[in-house]
């Protein structure tokens, strides 16, 4: 009886929770906060609850939140949500596997946004139309001496090159935060999901190394203007494998100061210095090829 009762508050208290977020999705402003955490819901649904009941209930929201919404974009995007929260909770029951289970989520958002692209695309619908609408607007309501030198025809020119790295990247951080925001909700009822291994364990493939000197070269070869196929893809990799090995040099920080037992603020103000100076990149990406193409961390553990 009172697993019954446990189930029946868990199923109310996230449908609440679901609905909550939907009424926020169309209020500009706090609708970006609430993007960042509509899978929570779902996910925590399936893995608190069970998948029959956890699906009947989020249809029942889904039908509420078809009323409550005023664009059926809006509705595609909190319908969409579903699938990747119920492909990670799938990975944390079978698998018990953060990594796995934030790839799975990360490929499936992927793929939605792919196809809510190509559904936008035959209902006439251009997103990057919308943005330089927007952006326009943002412009236009600055001052005269703010609004010189900028372009927003150039800024939407390059987001469409770089759009399938920037969608990469979106998938990628709303699965993680997803994974990190439902962990702790878990954890507070009582079920322990994995967690992903310690950043000082990280390591990239030592192949990544010779795919971001092929990149290097190319991007020196090719014309910075050109919109080629291989502009393109340098142009969408090149930026993927740098953030790569920016998080490989935070990796190698954090294992130097574990295994020197320094002050572990060493790589926060790193990182608070890459934060206020973006320049810091070059020297991040290079530390982070180093870690990868190099047994540092073996000589550093020799010399300890």
């Amino acid at each position: 009886m009172n697993s019954k009762a446990a189930s029946i508050r868990t199923l109310l208290l996230w449908s609440v929770v679901f609905l909550l977020l939907v009424a926020t999705i169309a209020i500009p402003g706090l609708n970006i906060l609430t993007l960042h955490v509509l899978l929570v819901p779902s996910l925590c649904l399936f893995l608190l609850a069970g998948w029959k009941k956890s699906l009947i209930t989020i249809l029942l929201c889904l039908a509420i939140a078809a009323v409550l919404l005023p664009s059926f974009w809006l509705i595609t995007v909190v319908a969409a949500t579903v699938i990747p929260a119920g492909i990670m909770a799938l990975v944390y029951k079978r698998k018990n596997h953060a990594p796995l289970a934030i790839a799975a989520g990360a490929l499936t958002i992927l793929a939605e946004l792919v196809l809510i692209l190509g559904l936008a695309k035959l209902l006439d619908y251009d997103p990057l139309g919308f943005m330089k609408e927007m952006s326009d607007d943002w412009v236009n309501n600055l001052p005269a001496s703010m609004r010189q030198g900028m372009n927003t025809d150039a800024w939407i020119q390059n987001a469409r090159l770089i759009f399938p790295s920037v969608l990469i990247t979106i998938s990628t951080y709303f699965a993680w935060i997803t994974h990190v925001i439902a962990r702790w909700v878990a954890r507070k009822s009582g079920m322990l999901l994995p967690a992903l291994p310690k950043i000082r364990s990280w390591k990239l493939p030592r192949s990544l190394v010779w795919y971001f000197l092929v990149l290097l070269i190319l991007q020196a070869l090719l014309k910075p203007e050109g919109q080629s196929t291989l502009n393109i893809v340098v142009m969408n990799l090149f930026p993927l494998l740098t953030f790569l090995f920016v998080i490989q040099a935070f990796s190698f920080l954090f294992y130097m100061v574990h295994a020197r037992r320094w002050n572990i603020a060493i790589p926060w103000i790193a990182f608070a210095l890459l934060l206020v100076w973006w320049d810091a990149t070059l020297l991040f990406t290079v530390l982070g090829v180093l870690d990868t193409a190099f047994p540092l961390r073996d000589r550093m553990s020799d010399n300890s």
